[in-house]
Parts: C-alpha cells; sequence; structure tokens
C-alpha cells in the first residue's frame, strides 16, 4: 500500500549535485516501468544524461537496447544473471553458436537446431525459441550435461537486443566498471536525507497528485541547500563509517 518515489540527480564531479526528476507511482508498480517516463520528461526538458546509473531493479534487456537507441542514454546498471545448473558443469546459452542469417543455433556437439520461432515479448520486442532434435539430444553422450529432458530448449532475444546483454554481463564483472558504477551510491545519500531529515517516508496529505507536490517541495528544499552549500564552498559530507568499520579499516 502506498506510493513510492523514484528520485533522479545529477552527478558530475565539478558540479552540485542537483535532482532533476521526480516521480511519484504507487508502491506496487516495478521499477522497470519507470524508466521511460522519466526519461520522456527530462527529455521534454532537454536534460536527457549521458549516463543514467541505475541498479538491477531499473534494467533489463529491451530497456537496456531502447534507452540507447531511444533516447541516446546509457542505462548504466548491472544486468540479472540467471544461472542455471548447467553453469557448474554443463553447457549454457553462451557454449552454443547462434546463426542469426539462418536462423539456427548449433549446440556444442555441433548439431544444429530446428529453425527458430519467434512471439511478442515485452517493449514491442520478441523473443526467440529454439528447438533441438529429440533425435540428436536423446542419443547424445553428454546430454546430461546439457538438459534433463529428451532435448534442449533455448529462449533469447533477438540480436541486438541479445548482444547488448551479453556484452553488459561481460562489463560489469570489470574493475573499470565497478569503479565508475560506484557513483550511483550518492542517491542513496540523497533518499537517506529525504527520509530520515525531511520525512519523504510518510505522506503528510492523501491522495498521490498531493504526495507527488510533497516530494517535488522536498526535492526543492535539498536542491536549495546544495546550490547555497556549492556557492559557499562547503565539500561534500562523505559517507560516515560505522564503528565496526572504522574497526578494521
Amino acid at each position: 500500500m502506498g506510493y513510492k518515489v523514484h528520485v533522479t540527480e545529477s552527478c558530475d564531479h565539478d558540479k552540485p549535485h542537483l535532482i532533476t526528476h521526480i516521480l511519484t507511482v504507487n508502491a506496487t508498480e516495478q521499477d522497470i516501468d519507470a524508466v521511460k517516463p522519466i526519461y520522456d520528461n527530462l527529455q521534454k526538458r532537454n536534460l536527457l544524461p549521458d549516463d543514467h546509473l541505475v541498479d538491477m531493479g531499473y534494467t533489463s534487456a529491451a530497456m537496456l537496447y531502447d534507452a540507447k537507441t531511444d533516447y541516446g542514454v546509457n542505462l548504466f546498471g548491472p544486468v540479472v544473471e540467471r544461472h542455471s545448473w548447467q553453469q557448474a558443469t554443463g553447457y549454457e546459452i553462451e557454449d552454443f553458436h547462434i546463426n542469426w542469417d539462418t536462423r539456427t543455433v548449433t549446440c556444442p556437439e555441433g548439431k544444429v537446431s530446428s529453425p527458430w520461432t519467434m512471439r511478442p515479448h515485452r517493449r514491442d520486442h520478441e523473443l526467440t525459441r529454439v528447438k533441438f532434435l529429440t533425435s540428436d539430444c536423446a542419443p547424445c553422450p553428454v546430454r546430461q550435461l546439457c538438459t534433463k529432458h529428451d532435448r534442449r530448449t533455448l529462449s533469447f532475444h533477438e540480436q541486438p537486443v541479445y548482444e547488448a546483454v551479453q556484452r553488459r554481463k561481460q562489463e560489469q564483472h570489470t574493475d573499470a566498471w565497478r569503479k565508475r558504477y560506484g557513483k550511483r551510491a550518492g542517491i542513496e545519500g540523497t533518499i537517506s536525507q529525504g527520509v530520515f531529515a525531511l520525512g519523504m517516508r510518510r505522506t503528510r496529505y492523501r491522495g498521490q497528485d498531493k504526495t507527488h507536490l510533497q516530494f517535488l517541495l522536498t526535492a526543492m528544499a535539498m536542491n536549495l541547500t546544495r546550490v547555497l552549500n556549492w556557492y559557499n564552498e562547503k565539500p561534500r559530507s562523505k559517507t560516515s563509517r560505522t564503528a565496526f568499520g572504522r574497526l578494521i579499516a
């Protein structure tokens, strides 16, 4: 029950960190559904960022691709890696060769799938489903590494979306990507300030519109404080360490 607020702020090191957008939605709405409304509003005000640092709740295969193609924004956040039981000892999708031209997939043992089928998926994208022949899979000597059924099936997005996700899966395990992504932690401090100092966790009025107005006024107060601190050359506060953290440092 209640509402949820999505906060967007700038994070340039040489400028004050200002809240650029506030979106208030029902608490039951998924975070990924907030990305497009946020971008539409920022685009109207010419405030779209080059990189948008978000947590995993805001990334999906489709949105990762659409953010770049539709808005020119690099949706910079980790993607979910759903590892199957084949990860440790078997064959995952990365072990298969996808031929986008012939619309077939070749397994690690050299068997070629039947032509794949496609069905509608989220955000006007399509999901590909591939099935291998039972006559190839059933007698396969390594079938226990691949599937627990008579034949292997695979599902994946169309080529540009699939490739975008595979690139992100590789990038998010590098030190350079993690260091760059570390800036996202700044929004946690903003949310903490809004919640504990300015009472954003409890609405003063009934209804989503009035609640949204409260969040807007709260963001304005935070921005005003930050601009004044910037002009007065007051340094930003750093994340405080717990007693245990100071002990082990």
